[in-house]
């Protein structure tokens, strides 16, 4: 199932091979792409970032003749691969899991989890119900805005 977020990192991706690539207009874009999707601290920002063609002679010299090769954009085509590859690594976790791992405690998380594990319908009811109000709420809230 591809996701919005997939869907504009292939955009990415297609962009590369265009011909009148722009390759700091296509940072830009990713920088603001990725930070959107993975938050402003993640690594793949600054590997974004320093992509940049070197016009030295030797490396002039090194890629002249025979089939083009082009550093920079294999550089940033693994970036995106990257990113499309833990989206789907995270896609395939939890995410109602993980909310409630956000906003309970260790003790209260490790009841939730041996619950789910015995599949009690009636156990899961009265934990959920021994929740304060508001821990519900917060979970509930970013489960709907997050999805």
């Amino acid at each position: 199932m591809e996701t919005k977020q997939t869907t504009i990192l292939n955009e990415l991706l297609t962009a590369l091979n265009q011909n009148n690539f722009d390759l700091e207009a296509w940072k830009l874009k990713t920088n603001i792409v990725l930070s959107k999707i993975f938050g402003t601290d993640d690594p793949k920002l600054k590997l974004v970032e320093n992509l940049q063609y070197n016009f030295s002679s030797w490396t002039l010299r090194d890629h002249s003749g025979g089939k083009q090769h082009d550093p920079v954009k294999t550089q940033a085509k693994e970036i995106i691969e990257a990113a499309l590859l833990e989206i789907e690594l995270n896609s395939t976790e939890n995410s109602v899991l993980k909310e409630f791992e956000k906003q309970l405690t260790g003790s209260q998380f490790a009841i939730l989890k041996s619950i789910m594990e015995q599949n009690n319908r009636q156990a899961l009811n009265d934990f959920l119900d021994e929740l304060d109000q508001k821990n519900k709420n917060e979970i509930f809230i970013n489960l709907i805005l997050n999805s």
